[in-house]
């Protein structure tokens, strides 16, 4: 059996204990994990948790993003009175910079997120 591609997973069981492998088979009867060259089976009546090793890297983007608007919209040239005779452009600098700050730091939240290594649950699946 080639386990090169197959994901990692960890399986928590109803005792706590949890089980690192590499995912062979998941249905509906039975749950078969690699652990160190032996296959591993396990009955889903006895499974509490089935993770695998990485997350969605979207939340770090939001907060990013979030930061990036709020500090672009307050922080810029026009906040002290307006680039023009009357503050004209104000507002499209305003924008600019909320939307140059969000992608920016949208990036930014994504590449950190990327550096926390996380778990996302397959099953049961939220909200269950």
């Amino acid at each position: 059996m080639q386990l090169e591609g197959l994901p990692t997973v960890f399986v928590t069981e109803r005792t706590g204990k949890e089980t690192r492998g590499q995912l062979v088979s998941l249905t509906e009867s039975v749950l078969v994990v690699n652990v160190s060259g032996a296959e591993q089976t396990f009955r889903p009546a006895d499974v509490v948790r089935i993770e695998r090793r990485g997350d969605s890297l979207k939340n770090g983007a939001i907060i990013g993003a979030a930061f990036g608007l709020i500090t672009g919209a307050l922080l810029n040239e026009c906040a002290g009175g307006g680039s023009g005779a009357n503050g004209e452009g104000c507002l499209g600098a305003r924008i600019g910079l909320a939307l140059g700050g969000a992608a920016i730091w949208a990036a930014i939240g994504a590449g950190i997120d990327a550096l926390i290594p996380g778990r996302t649950r397959i099953w049961p699946a939220r909200g269950k």
